[in-house]
């Protein structure tokens, strides 16, 4: 009886253990019901980063974060159902744009082995002209949105300006404490889209 007893004890307590709720991420932030959790963060300071500068970087991104948070709920809330509609169908069609012209550079790139003839490319192009439709100017450019006051502006600034695959691979790995950037020179974006990613750029 004494050995029945204790395996029911164990049986039980295994049992306890195997339905014990997951521990929930740890939130460093909330906004509504969307929050920022510690593993979205973790990798934001570069190692070496003196304990002052680690922390004006996570709050600058926080206090970011943030921000688009409540102006995107605000913007929801307030927008009318069809400019949200209007601003919806942006998004899909610049995905379109997007993935159809990285297939076609993908397409220019392959090897001698893969070679894709012009008629490939004049055939694609026919049957999907409507995703390569624009009425703006397009342009290619590398840029980096990044706050003045940044602890590591100069040393980004010396980076990016190198143009250096090494030097844009390590700006790419910190790009979460850019407001936004853009590296890959070689796809075309229209004007319009920079006027309101980078507000500060006003069109002559």
């Amino acid at each position: 009886m004494i050995r029945t007893g204790l395996l029911l004890l164990c049986v039980a307590l295994a049992s306890c253990s195997y339905f014990k709720e997951e521990a929930k991420p740890e939130a460093v932030a909330r906004v509504n019901n969307s929050y920022l959790y510690y593993d979205e963060i973790k990798g934001l300071v570069p190692a070496g980063t003196a304990r002052g500068d680690s922390v004006a970087i996570v709050k600058s991104y926080i206090d970011r974060w943030a921000s688009q948070k409540m102006l995107y709920s605000a913007a929801e809330l307030n927008l009318s159902k069809e400019k949200q509609e209007e601003y919806n169908q942006l998004v899909r069609q610049y995905k379109i744009d997007l993935y159809t012209r990285a297939y076609l550079e993908e397409l220019v790139k392959r090897s001698v082995d893969t070679v894709v003839s012009q008629n490939d490319l004049a055939k694609y192009y026919n049957e999907n002209k409507e995703n390569f439709r624009t009425t703006g100017l397009l342009v290619r450019l590398r840029y980096i949105h990044l706050a003045k006051d940044h602890p590591k502006f100069g040393g980004i600034r010396s980076r990016f300006l190198s143009g250096k695959k090494a030097d844009l691979k390590a700006l790419e790995d910190i790009s979460i404490q850019f407001k936004s950037y853009a590296f890959n020179d070689t796809t075309w974006v229209d004007m319009s889209q920079l006027y309101r990613r980078l507000p500060f750029l006003t069109p002559e």
